[in-house]
């Protein structure tokens, strides 16, 4: 799953904690269902770069940038989802729970490294296990999938 789709339904978990548990609480979470959610949305078929390059370092400069300005637009709607309606903590909790095991996990700067230790190796094998499988055959219905992800949790958070 791209990462607004995950920042989206995490952040729209976020915003239903926060209307049914009071602060301190609803905050956390947000948090742990948006890992949770992460891992459901990599249940379902969808593409992400992996689908195209599974080796992070044979991956494209165009497939690079694709991704980076993929990333900067899911971060700029959340952000302004948070400044102008969902002003809450448990917003942007449920969004970071979202992208929580794909920043520890996936990020080439530091994934080999996280999955040396214990917690890492673990969370990775759960990450992986818990993954669609290779989705390069049906890229096309991934795509379609991620964009009704997005759709779907933008509508949810701006209906709200």
């Amino acid at each position: 799953m791209i990462l607004t789709g995950h920042l989206l339904i995490g952040g729209a978990i976020g915003v239903v904690a926060a209307t049914l548990t009071p602060w301190p609480l609803a905050a956390v979470l947000a948090l742990g269902l948006g890992i949770l959610s992460h891992h459901l949305l990599d249940l379902v078929p969808h593409t992400d770069a992996a689908t195209f390059w599974p080796h992070p370092s044979k991956v494209p400069v165009a497939a690079c940038i694709v991704v980076a300005l993929e990333v900067a637009l899911g971060f700029s709607v959340t952000a302004l989802l948070f400044i102008a309606q969902h002003k809450t903590l448990a917003f942007i909790s449920g969004a970071l729970g979202g992208i929580l095991p794909d920043l520890f996990d996936e990020m080439p700067l530091w994934q080999e490294r996280f999955r040396q230790n214990g917690l890492g190796r673990l969370w990775h094998h759960v990450h992986e296990k818990l993954h669609c499988a290779s989705m390069a055959e049906r890229w096309r219905t991934g795509l379609v999938i991620d964009a009704l992800v997005v759709a779907g949790g933008l509508w949810f958070l701006l209906a709200i």
